[in-house]
């Protein structure tokens, strides 16, 4: 329901409170103009869909001024709304005309007819929309239903200026013949009371000021509780990853952190080169040389378990050990070469 910055509703305020305030502003330039020519008019455009029972009206109810913003709860329908502005039309024009009697001025309402062509149902769904255009609209042009914008035009120039209808007031015209309204626009105490209440929403001079109510706020939608989420199937490449991961961590918890010594060989001690003694040097040093060979092939290619940690501190100390009989036998070089 669209509102203005007054909060009245747009299409009573468009249809029915728009009309009704503006005529009220122009109405003495009407009466002096009636005044001096006998001749002035004020025409009301309204609608067959005024009428509660109206074929296309199913569903909607009679005015009610408690309830003319329609802001009660769960009573707000475009269909009424639009009903219930229209009626209040042909009603303000029976108000005014007697009113206005006497005055040179004269007071008519009219039904232009349908006419699709005016996108009338531009806010309506797309599927509204689709079947009125499509479907409905050439059907009522075929059954003479539907009307142009020219002929729904002329018929108001007609009430505006036409000697024909010169001093008519107070009368409902369709199709340009005068008709009877419906039986709910013709009760004249529903009139009054609409009148008053329309003067009070427009602010009007003699007339206490009425505030149209707040719209009331929207419908919330029901907040869904979230789903649990379904975990999502992993990629081959990711289980790979995972998989490989899983493995050096095991590897490692297992002592296979790096090379296995056990991959170095060391070359005996007859396969050494003969030492050189001191005396078979001129004034050097004698060196012992050790020659390391490296068997390994790769960073993981140590044993297993308990099994290679032992063997591993064997080796160890075996190194050690000999490192320790290196350096004596250099320092016992050294000393000799002295």
């Amino acid at each position: 329901m669209g509102t203005n910055p007054s909060d009245v509703p747009l299409t009573p305020g468009t249809n029915h409170l728009g009309p009704f305030l503006l005529t009220h502003l122009l109405l003495e330039d009407l009466k002096k103009t009636g005044k001096e020519t006998g001749d002035s008019r004020i025409v009301m455009v309204s609608s067959s869909l005024h009428d509660v029972n109206e074929r296309m009206n199913r569903g909607s109810s009679v005015l009610d001024l408690e309830n003319f913003f329609l802001d009660k709860e769960g009573t707000y329908s475009g269909q009424q709304a639009y009903k219930n502005s229209k009626v209040a039309m042909v009603m303000s024009t029976y108000s005014l005309a007697q009113q206005l009697e006497g005055t040179g001025v004269s007071v008519t309402c009219m039904n232009p007819g349908f006419i699709p062509t005016t996108d009338l149902s531009r806010h309506a769904s797309s599927v509204a929309r689709f079947m009125l255009r499509y479907l409905m609209a050439p059907m009522f042009k075929l059954a003479k239903i539907s009307r142009t914008v020219d002929h729904g035009s002329k018929m108001i120039v007609d009430l505006s200026i036409s000697e024909k209808y010169k001093g008519v007031s107070g009368k409902y015209f369709d199709d340009f013949e005068e008709k009877e309204s419906s039986e709910e626009s013709r009760d004249e105490d529903l009139q009054k009371r609409l009148y008053e209440l329309s003067a009070r929403y427009c602010c009007l001079d003699g007339y206490e000021a009425l505030t149209a109510p707040a719209p009331p706020p929207p419908e919330e939608k029901p907040v869904k509780s979230p789903k649990a989420k379904t975990p999502k199937k992993k990629s081959k490449e990711e289980k790979e990853e995972k998989e490989a991961k899983e493995t050096t961590e095991n590897d490692q918890s297992q002592g296979k952190g790096g090379p296995d010594v056990e991959g170095i060989k060391f070359v005996d001690e007859e396969d050494k080169p003969e030492e050189e003694k001191p005396e078979d040097r001129d004034g050097e040093p004698a060196k012992v040389t050790v020659t390391v060979e490296d068997t390994s092939k790769g960073e993981d290619t140590g044993n297993q378990g308990n099994d290679g940690k032992k063997k591993n501190e064997g080796k160890t100390e075996e190194i050690m050990e000999k490192g320790k009989a290196i350096e004596q036998e250099e320092t016992k070089v050294e000393v000799a070469a002295q």
